[in-house]
């Protein structure tokens, strides 16, 4: 049943909800990118070019004493299941703390 209602939910409602939990993310910023290759010889044929790319800010507290690479493995690992079903790319922008975030203001 859970598994029916969260495929029912879109690609990127999915993501938020994953990312959310998993990664106890304080903040996230998810932008739909895929319009701008639904063109690419990979997206055609396929049936929902809709939800394809996306780019990430988020913001964990999971990503502590974790380098950049790390952190992204982290978020990739987390949407594994999306990536198997359909998602083509995720662009993250910016993967930091809390911490590192407020040092930036």
């Amino acid at each position: 049943m859970i598994k029916r209602l969260l495929h029912s939910m879109s690609r990127q409602d999915r993501i938020l909800n994953t990312l959310s939990k998993e990664l106890k993310a304080e903040n996230i910023e998810l932008y739909n990118d895929s319009y701008k290759h639904a063109h690419h010889a990979p997206m055609k044929g396929l049936e929902d070019k809709n939800e394809t790319h996306f780019r990430l800010d988020i913001v964990s507290p999971r990503f502590t004493g974790l380098t950049r690479v790390a952190r992204h493995r982290l978020v990739y690992a987390s949407l594994k299941d999306e990536f198997e079903s359909g998602l083509h790319a995720l662009q993250i922008t910016s993967a930091k703390t809390l911490q590192e975030l407020e040092k930036q203001r």
